[in-house]
């Protein structure tokens, strides 16, 4: 079967694809509704590349910078690889700051351990080569503080949290990719939809979680009478919250690919029962497919919305990584907390 021989291959590069998720995140700003997300657009890139640092940092033994000394005698200080991440670490915003931005969530184990350590260090607002209190220059203490980082990463309580929260991470990436596999064994040919159910930005119901949560109970359980979702075989959601955007909803729709054909349309007519018959005109949607297809993507390798045939594995390699890796990868980033209740779900598996 499709499902255990596709999955074994695909879980192996999923680490090649770190930055999908990013990218598309960015990319779906040039919905009118959704402009405001981009400072959490932002703040979720601003932790990916945390952990690229981090990476690095566990990687390269030699210190960030060292002295040599010139032809002519002198004193020299050099920079090497880590000593780039100098300029890079002290502007990165505060840990207040971002937990501000991004209201409501949990940074994973190894950023939430840099912006902790990173906090009251004095190098971070001079040069390298300013001489500090104590008569050594910041990039002395620079070197000193990344030590630091290297023994606080290779402690056995540190490894432990890392270990629990990328099972976390993963768990919904496989079972959602094996859940996918499952429907295309049987269909042969889905049609793959994402659509994006928020509130209006003038909307106080955006931040109101249980009205919420009550929007999207009334959403799914009247699926089953609505001629809308007639060919809909499965679905994969996610919730989300920002502080400006509110409560939202990715949805990944996937319908029978032998009766549905213009999946753009039913986006449109999906979301606009979302908008005005779930939320009463307080809801507000953002159709990807139809972005895609302006911006020349819809049926593309390079996307993964739109066809999706049985014997297409490099479409189904990017369904995966882009369309589902976009509702999952930011697990390995930050997770929600003080949301009651599930923000991660699918269909019955088959």
């Amino acid at each position: 079967m499709l499902s255990t021989e596709y999955l074994s291959c695909h879980l192996k590069d999923i680490e090649k694809s770190e930055s999908v998720a990013l990218n598309l995140q960015i990319y779906h700003l040039s919905g009118h509704e959704f402009t405001l997300i981009d400072r959490g657009c932002l703040s979720i890139a601003t932790l990916a590349r945390i952990e690229k640092m981090m990476k690095q940092i566990q990687m390269i033994n030699e210190p960030p910078f060292e002295e040599r000394v010139s032809v002519q005698g002198q004193v020299q200080l050099k920079t090497n690889i880590l000593g780039k991440l100098f300029n890079t670490l002290s502007r990165l915003p505060a840990k207040q700051a971002l937990s501000h931005t991004l209201p409501k969530k949990a940074f994973s184990p190894t950023v939430e351990l840099l912006l902790t350590m990173l906090d009251g260090q004095e190098w971070r607002y001079v040069s390298p080569s300013y001489v500090m209190f104590d008569g050594r220059m910041a990039a002395y203490h620079f070197n000193d503080f990344i030590e630091r980082m290297r023994i606080a990463v290779r402690q056995p309580k540190f490894q432990k949290k890392v270990a629990y929260w990328c099972g976390l991470a993963s768990k919904n990436h496989q079972g959602a990719v094996k859940y996918l596999c499952r429907l295309l064994d049987k269909y042969k040919r889905l049609r793959v939809v994402r659509l994006d159910l928020t509130y209006q930005l003038n909307s106080p119901e955006r931040h109101d979680e249980v009205l919420c949560k009550k929007h999207f109970k009334r959403f799914t359980e009247n699926q089953r009478n609505n001629q809308l979702f007639k060919n809909v075989v499965g679905f994969i959601w996610r919730l989300e919250y920002g502080k400006e955007m509110g409560f939202h909803f990715h949805w990944i729709l996937l319908f029978d690919g032998d009766h549905v054909w213009k999946e753009e349309w039913y986006a449109d007519q999906i979301g606009n029962y979302w908008k005005e018959t779930i939320t009463a005109g307080q809801g507000a949607f953002h159709n990807c497919n139809r972005a895609a297809r302006i911006n020349g993507h819809r049926n593309s390798a390079g996307y993964g919305l739109g066809e999706l045939k049985l014997n297409d594995r490099q479409k189904l390699d990017t369904v995966c990584k882009n369309v589902i890796g976009y509702l999952t990868k930011v697990d390995a980033l930050i997770q929600s907390k003080g949301v009651n209740g599930k923000t991660f779900g699918r269909g019955v598996m088959l």
